[in-house]
């Protein structure tokens, strides 16, 4: 009796393919040949093998950066890299979020599949340059998600983007002096300068200069 080989249950996901979030992550588990992959408006994106200056290292200072603040600031969540269900169209995986927690009544959490469901208050992606996706397909998938705060770190241009969600619409923020300081978590500021330099030590202390501000110390008091 000849026999036919049967094929694949799980086809191998490939940029471009058109999926649900389901489908996006089912097939995600059975494909090993790549590490990361993002589905954004019901399109595929695998994410290529990321460079150390240009997208390591700045994640590193601030992923330190929102580290300190949640280890300090009671219902609130510091996450990486992580899938995140935001509709049946659409799972990015951020570099970086911070969210409130439900104790804060935040926006998403975590569903019965163990992904982050809804969108984080806050988003960070590192970038190459402003012709980047991050900064056209997935702004506008944030935006329409409604992620209340967006941070594009542009590493070839040496540039950082800061959008704020406006009565459903981003707009960009005027930074003074340098220094972004978030309004869905009080006393997170990042010193854009600092951080453009790569210089650590100054970015952490202008954070803990908001984490010793008054907005702050009322914010950490709702919960502790």
């Amino acid at each position: 009796m000849s026999t036919i080989a049967s094929k694949s249950a799980f086809p191998v996901l490939h940029s471009g393919d058109h999926l649900t979030f389901d489908e996006f992550v089912e097939r995600a588990a059975n494909t090993k040949e790549f590490s990361h992959a993002e589905l954004i408006q019901g399109i595929v994106f695998v994410t290529p093998a990321q460079r150390y200056r240009f997208h390591g290292q700045p994640l590193s200072i601030v992923t330190a950066l929102l580290t300190v603040y949640m280890l300090d600031t009671p219902g609130t969540e510091f996450g990486t890299q992580t899938t995140v269900k935001l509709d049946d169209r659409n799972g990015p995986e951020p570099d970086l979020f911070l969210r409130l927690m439900p104790i804060r009544q935040g926006l998403c959490d975590v569903n019965d599949k163990d992904y982050l469901a809804g969108p984080p208050e806050l988003v960070v992606e590192v970038a190459a340059s402003s012709v980047s996706f991050d900064l056209y397909e997935k702004k506008d998938m944030y935006e329409e998600a409604g992620v209340l705060e967006y941070l594009v770190w542009r590493t070839e241009d040496e540039q950082i983007d800061c959008f704020r969600l406006v009565e459903g619409r981003y707009q960009k923020v005027v930074v003074e002096n340098g220094v972004w300081e978030s309004t869905t978590f009080p006393g997170l500021r990042l010193d854009l300068n600092a951080l453009l330099r790569y210089e650590l030590q100054l970015a952490r202390k202008t954070l803990q200069e908001g984490m010793n501000s008054e907005v702050y110390l009322q914010f950490q008091k709702v919960i502790s």
